[in-house]
């Protein structure tokens, strides 16, 4: 049957938590300690990844004193925390020159790398650095129907029956008819990204172009959606007031509309994709854009698959910041 591979790669409960380094500065007084945190966060942001990382602590070595996370330590970070913290201009200035009188030390510090979503993973991460407790990235994936099943067998077989000239082969389909919309095989002999998936998503966009002329009045209304996008940019650097944010609302519900105006679905939204082998970053990404619901592959790529890997950009449908995410399940080859 086949596997939901969900969006983060399962944990061995007694596997170490993945951690980053960070430059820290410590012995700041409790009173100083909202100053210190103030400008840390204006010259160094830390990157959305590390949301969850709370940036100050309490000391635990000198009583009434606190720890600021600076900076994410530099990659190849040098063996003095301080160098490392003094080769960032704006934290220089902003941080250490600034509050000079009130850091003790600058150190190197480690916080977990990813936020935790249960509080035994909470407790074991705040013994690290304090951290918030996360919402889960997403439900449990469901199981599929014997119906589904049987369907997901039929299309992910075929794909394997095509690949077997070219090395993979993607087939989307149209769940609700069970109907073939495009099929790709890899072409990456001929040209370097026409993998599978590619093929694939191109064919089904000039069948869309094919079956969906383009309304005459479409071109005017990009032209018109133009326009208003740089009408609103310049209000936003004259200053928006109360009536620019308004009609920047407005343009933006006339956006939402675009696929009904135009009068055909968004690429391949709502469909399948069945691969004989999982696809590699590029691919699921075109995935994402392409907006497919649901993606199915009969064999893992252990180094190049961007979905069955550890979390992160090798299980790329659980990477938060994208604006879209599909399901991917998965079957054991000997079952196809």
């Amino acid at each position: 049957a086949p596997r939901g591979i969900p969006a983060k790669a399962p944990r061995d409960a007694d596997a170490a938590l993945p951690t980053r380094r960070c430059v820290v500065a410590t012995g700041i007084p409790a009173r100083a300690t909202s100053a210190v945190l103030a400008s840390a966060r204006a010259a160094a942001p830390l990157p959305a990844s590390l949301a969850h990382v709370k940036r100050a602590r309490a000391s635990a070595r000198t009583k009434g004193t606190t720890e600021v996370v600076v900076k994410l330590a530099s990659e190849g970070a040098s063996a003095s925390a301080r160098g490392d913290a003094e080769s960032d201009a704006a934290v220089r200035a902003d941080v250490l020159e600034r509050h000079a009188d009130v850091i003790a030390s600058v150190v190197y510090a480690d916080v977990p790398a990813e936020g935790p979503e249960d509080r035994e993973t909470w407790e074991k991460a705040c013994a690290i650095w304090p951290v918030s407790l996360t919402a889960p990235a997403e439900r449990e994936t469901e199981t599929p129907s014997d119906e589904e099943a049987a369907y997901f067998r039929k299309w992910t077989k075929q794909a394997c029956e095509g690949a077997k000239m070219s090395g993979n082969c993607a087939i989307i389909v149209d769940p609700a008819r069970d109907v073939e919309i495009a099929r790709g095989v890899d072409e990456s002999a001929t040209h370097p990204l026409r993998h599978a998936v590619i093929a694939a998503v191109d064919l089904a966009a000039k069948r869309d172009v094919a079956m969906y002329p383009e309304k005459e009045h479409v071109e005017a209304l990009i032209e018109a959606r133009r326009m208003e996008k740089l009408e609103r940019d310049a209000l936003e650097i004259a200053g928006v007031g109360d009536d620019a944010k308004k009609r920047k609302r407005e343009v933006q519900t006339k956006g939402s509309a675009m696929t009904e105006i135009m009068g055909r679905p968004y690429l391949c939204t709502g469909y399948d994709v069945f691969l004989a082998r999982e696809p590699c970053i590029m691919c699921a990404m075109g995935l994402v854009h392409s907006r497919l619901k649901r993606v199915v592959f009969a064999v893992c790529d252990n180094i190049n698959g961007a979905l069955s890997g550890p979390s992160g950009i090798r299980r790329l449908h659980g990477v938060r910041s994208l604006n879209h995410h599909y399901s991917v399940f998965s079957f054991d080859a000997e079952e196809i």
